[in-house]
């Protein structure tokens, strides 16, 4: 027979815990190294959390430096501020005309280049007739003959050379009619980045002397 430590009650031999108060009569060596496995078993678990919050955090870091290479190497594409020259002729002894010269700058606000650069589409609307550039030699120019690259910050310029009537040009910087110029322009990134081309389609409306950028589209994707 053994005595309870805890209230001194008389228990048998080798029994675990006091009939009495309940106190648990186990060896206390046996509890230290439970409790050490215990805390073996907390601190692994604490390491293994630390080591999935450092793993997505690494993800995390990797996708905010892949995004920032993605940006770091598109192009931007616009068209910026088009103008419209006018040189007033005399075509024949009773008809004067007008010869009119849009430029439009094709530009690359980015740190990367644009490549394989392609005018898909270029439709110039005047007040007696509609021309493309498929059909209509004079809005053709160098840019439209074959694929070009734009570096970054750099601008191309292209040109349409047209007549309109004294007439109805007249009627334009009255307000009474408009011209509109409609451009559609294929390019590519790095195949890293993107493998299918960039669309930019633009459009935009010239009337009492005044081009109207409310007309223009944003850049969209794909084909």
């Amino acid at each position: 027979m053994a005595s309870c430590n805890s209230c001194g009650y008389y228990v048998p031999d080798g029994a675990k815990k006091c009939a009495a108060c309940g106190e648990d009569l186990r060896p206390r060596v046996k509890y230290f190294w439970k409790s050490i496995s215990l805390i073996s078993t907390i601190f692994t678990l604490i390491v293994a959390v630390a080591v999935i919050i450092q793993s997505c955090d690494l993800h995390q870091q990797t996708e905010i430096l892949k995004k920032q290479f993605e940006i770091d190497h598109m192009p931007n594409i616009k068209i910026g501020a088009t103008s419209l020259i006018a040189t007033y002729y005399q075509a024949s002894a009773e008809d004067r005309s007008v010869a009119l010269r849009f430029i439009i700058p094709i530009e690359n606000n980015s740190k990367a280049t644009a490549y394989d650069m392609k005018i898909l589409k270029k439709e110039l609307a005047l007040v007696r007739e509609t021309y493309n550039s498929a059909e209509t030699p004079s809005l053709k120019s160098t840019l439209t003959a074959r694929d070009f690259d734009i570096p970054a910050g750099q601008t191309k310029y292209d040109s349409i050379f047209i007549d309109e009537s004294t007439s109805n040009f007249e009627k334009v910087q009255s307000g009474e009619a408009v011209f509109s110029l409609e451009y559609k322009i294929q390019y590519n990134t790095l195949r890293e980045i993107r493998k299918e081309p960039f669309i930019y389609s633009y459009k935009i409306l010239y009337t009492k002397g005044q081009f109207q950028y409310n007309q223009v589209f944003e850049k969209t994707l794909g084909r």
